[in-house]
C-alpha cells in the first residue's frame, strides 16, 4: 500500500506540473496576444485619427484635431503635424506636463519655449532642482520666483538674479509668511523696502514692524493705521508728527467711544 500511495502521489505531482506549465503558457500567450491587440488598436487609432485630421482644411480645426490626438495618444510625434513651430512647441510642452517627462522639453528647438516648458514641470512637481537646469535666465528667475511663492520658501528668492523679480519675490513671500525682516533683502530701492515693511505691518497689525520703515512719514502712517485698526492709543503715541499723533488719538477715541 505505501508503495502504491507514493506512486500515486508522484503521478499527481507530474499532472499538476503539466497543468501549471500549460496554464502559464496560456497566460503568457494571452498577454502577448493582448499586447499585440493594444498596439494594433493604437496604430489603427493613430492612423485613423491622423488621417481624419489630415483630411481637414488647413487651419485652426485641423491643428486642434492633431493637438487632441497627440494628447489622447500621448504621442509627441503627432505634435510635428501642427501648422507652425510655435504650435508644435506648445504641444510638446503640454505633453511634457501631462507625462511629467522633462526630456520632452529638450525636444523643443526654441530655447525660450524649452525653458518655460521646464518651468511648468518644476512648478507642477514643486521641485526647485529643475530650475537649476534652466539655461534661459529670465525663465530661470521665474522658476525660482514661482516656487518660492508657492512653497513660501524665501531661500529661493536669493537665487534670483534679476532685480525686479527678486524684489517681487521678497515682497510676496514676506507678506505671505508675515515676516517684515524679509523686506530688508530688497536692495537698492528704499521706497519699495519701506512699502514691503508697511504692508507686512498692516497685515500683522504689529506696530513693531512699523519701526523698520525708514521714511518717517510712511512710518508715522504705519503707526496711525495699526493704532486705528487695533484701537490702541499707545501706538498713536509712537507717531513723531504732532498733528498726525493728535489725529490718531482722536480717531481711536472716537471709534472706542471714550474720552480717555
Amino acid at each position: 500500500m505505501p508503495k502504491k500511495s507514493k506512486k500515486k502521489r508522484t503521478l499527481q505531482k507530474k499532472r499538476q506540473k503539466r497543468y501549471e506549465e500549460k496554464h502559464v503558457a496560456v497566460v503568457v500567450g494571452f498577454a502577448v496576444v493582448f499586447a499585440a491587440f493594444v498596439i494594433a488598436s493604437l496604430l489603427v487609432v493613430f492612423q485613423g485619427g491622423s488621417g481624419a485630421c489630415a483630411g481637414l482644411e488647413k487651419g485652426r480645426e485641423r491643428d486642434l484635431c492633431f493637438l487632441d490626438l497627440a494628447m489622447n495618444l500621448s504621442n509627441p510625434s503627432v505634435c510635428g503635424k501642427l501648422s507652425s513651430d510655435q504650435k508644435e512647441w506648445a504641444c510638446l510642452s503640454d505633453l511634457a506636463r501631462q507625462r511629467g517627462e522633462i526630456s520632452l522639453c529638450d525636444e523643443i528647438s526654441n530655447e525660450q519655449f524649452s525653458a518655460y516648458c521646464q518651468v511648468r514641470l518644476a512648478v507642477d512637481s514643486k521641485d526647485p532642482s529643475i530650475c537649476e537646469g534652466v539655461s534661459y535666465n529670465k525663465a530661470k528667475d521665474d522658476c525660482f520666483k514661482n516656487l518660492a511663492e508657492q512653497k513660501n520658501a524665501s531661500s529661493l528668492c536669493a537665487k534670483i538674479e534679476g532685480k525686479t523679480r527678486a524684489r517681487e519675490c521678497w515682497e510676496n513671500v514676506a507678506l505671505q509668511v508675515g515676516d517684515a525682516e524679509l523686506c530688508t533683502n530688497i536692495k537698492g530701492d528704499a521706497a519699495r523696502q519701506d512699502a514691503c515693511t508697511y504692508a507686512v505691518a498692516l497685515e500683522n497689525l504689529d506696530f513693531g514692524d512699523c519701526a523698520g520703515v525708514f521714511n518717517e512719514s510712511i512710518r508715522d502712517t504705519c503707526y496711525f493705521q495699526v493704532g486705528f485698526r487695533t484701537l490702541n492709543l499707545s501706538v498713536c503715541d509712537l507717531i513723531n508728527g504732532v498733528n498726525e499723533r493728535a489725529a490718531c488719538r482722536f480717531t481711536v477715541k472716537s471709534w472706542r467711544g471714550d474720552d480717555g
